[in-house]
C-alpha cells in the first residue's frame, strides 16, 4: 500500500505531493507519489475543511474513497443521455430527482418481458426503502437491483 492521508470531515484522500510552481508560485498537485515528508495542503480541496487530516490513511480510508469514486464514475456513465424508451419503463410510483430518473432510464432501455417486470418490482423495493443517501448512491443501488432481476431471470430460465 503506497502512503497517505485522509480528510476526516469529507474523506478525500490524497496519494500525491504538492508542489510549488516557481519561487512564489501556487502550490499545485504533481504526480510524485506523497511521502511522511512531503507536502500537502493545508486545508482539503474538496470541502475546505482546515488541518484536519488523518496521517497516515488507513486501509478502510482510502477503501471507502476508491468505492466512492467508481460509485461517482458509474452514475456519470448512467447519466450521459436520456433514453426516452426506457423512461416510459420506470414505474410511477419511483420518486427521483432528474438525475437519478435519466440514470434509470438507461437501466430499464434494455430490458424486456419478465426481465423488466421483475426489476420495476426491485426498483419499487429499493425506492420505497426510505434511506436518505446521495444520487449516486441511489444510482448504485437501482443498478444492483436492476443486475440482480437480470441475474434472477436467467437463473429461472436456465432451471426451466
Amino acid at each position: 500500500m503506497t502512503y497517505a492521508i485522509a480528510c476526516k470531515n469529507c474523506g478525500n484522500v490524497l496519494t500525491h505531493a504538492w508542489e510549488q510552481q516557481g519561487a512564489s508560485g501556487p502550490w499545485l498537485r504533481s504526480t510524485t507519489p506523497l511521502t511522511p515528508q512531503g507536502r500537502v495542503p493545508v486545508t482539503c480541496p474538496q470541502c475546505g475543511a482546515f488541518r484536519n487530516w488523518r496521517v497516515p490513511a488507513t486501509a478502510d480510508d482510502v477503501t471507502k474513497f476508491e468505492a466512492a469514486q467508481q460509485r461517482a464514475a458509474r452514475a456519470l456513465e448512467l447519466c450521459r443521455s436520456l433514453d426516452i424508451d426506457g423512461l416510459l419503463k420506470v414505474p410511477d410510483d419511483v420518486r427521483a430527482s432528474a438525475e437519478v430518473k435519466n440514470a434509470l432510464s438507461n437501466l430499464f432501455a434494455p430490458l424486456e418481458g419478465d426481465t423488466l417486470k421483475v426489476a420495476q418490482a426491485l426498483v419499487l423495493k429499493v425506492a420505497k426503502s426510505g434511506v436518505v443517501v446521495a444520487s449516486d448512491v441511489w444510482i448504485e443501488m437501482y443498478d444492483r437491483a436492476v443486475t440482480k432481476a437480470i441475474a434472477e431471470t436467467k437463473r429461472a430460465k436456465a432451471t426451466a
